[in-house]
């Protein structure tokens, strides 16, 4: 494809940001597949700094006395976002709390909701001949669900400090095994549309928890 071989020319890149982080709940999860979508997409707020870790399952077979075979797979992961504001609607979502009117009630017997996650990194190709061009890294994680966080506040003094909301999504495989995929783009436009295809959502949205 064009848009592909084009992007292969610019070689390795650097990030520069982090933008357009979304979740929405799954819908269905069919066979040998990754999950469609409620249509409830939202954003998870201005983006700040994410990290995506995983731990693997692995085995090693010895024969005479030598290592002879060594298998790793993937076993779970973890996405950790990092925003700089969210709205309480939006966090009432991904954790399964109850919405009353203006008020939020968190409650032990929560179950957060398992989603799809979307973002894209603008990278700056490295690469000598196209060197400072931009592009975007996109990336999609089929099936996550978010753990409960911490909070923590600070009185005002002599500067100004931004409170910084941390969220951490447990990653499991989809039904076919994948649990991340990633593509470069060429635009912006191409990048926020990549990540709103990946979490499209069929049917009626799924509300909030309520009372």
């Amino acid at each position: 494809m064009p848009n592909q071989q084009t992007t292969q020319k610019k070689g390795p890149g650097t990030t520069y940001g982090l933008k357009y982080a979304q979740f929405a709940t799954i819908n269905s999860e069919p066979e040998n597949a990754v999950p469609t979508y409620a249509n409830d997409r939202v954003p998870l707020g201005g983006s700040k700094k994410c990290s995506i870790s995983i731990t693997k399952a692995s085995g090693e077979l010895y024969q005479d006395d030598a290592l002879d075979l060594k298998i790793e797979e993937f076993a779970s992961g973890k996405y950790t976002l990092e925003t700089g504001d969210v709205d309480d609607e939006v966090m009432a979502k991904i954790l399964g709390a109850k919405i009353t009117g203006n008020e939020i009630t968190y409650n032990e017997k929560d179950v957060p909701p398992q989603g799809g996650v979307t973002f894209y990194v603008p990278m700056r190709s490295t690469a000598k001949a196209t060197k400072g061009q931009v592009y975007y890294r996109c990336v999609y994680i089929p099936k996550v669900q978010a753990e409960i966080g911490e909070e923590s506040f600070e009185t005002k003094d002599n500067s100004i400090k931004f409170g910084v909301n941390k969220t951490d999504f447990t990653i499991f495989k989809a039904n076919n095994g994948d649990w991340k995929k990633t593509e470069r783009v060429e635009t912006e436009a191409a990048a926020t549309e990549w990540c709103d295809n990946k979490i499209k959502g069929t049917g009626a949205p799924t509300p909030p928890p309520t009372e």
